[in-house]
């Protein structure tokens, strides 16, 4: 490889890093509950028999969903949003 290929590769990898996907665990303290912790904070998922809301780190966002899949899926948007606004 040539110098420039190598600092062109660099710079399309800087531009597009992979974000790691929430993990998600059942709630210690509440049955039918889902948290996903990072460094910054944590996303739950509060499922009271067929009412499910996400609460985000901040409290931004409460939305209702049908399924928990949608409820994690919206948490992961929300999680790369705001990560992806740190690095621009």
């Amino acid at each position: 490889f040539k110098h420039k290929d190598l600092v062109c590769a660099f710079e399309q990898g800087q531009s597009s890093p992979k974000i790691k996907q929430l993990e998600w665990e059942k709630s210690p303290f509440f049955k039918g509950n889902y948290e996903a912790n990072f460094d910054l904070g944590k996303y739950f998922i509060d499922d009271c028999g067929g009412c499910i809301t996400l609460v985000c780190p901040d409290h931004s966002l409460k939305n209702k969903f049908s399924t928990i899949e949608e409820a994690k899926a919206a948490a992961q948007t929300d999680f790369e949003k705001r990560v992806k606004e740190c690095l621009e």
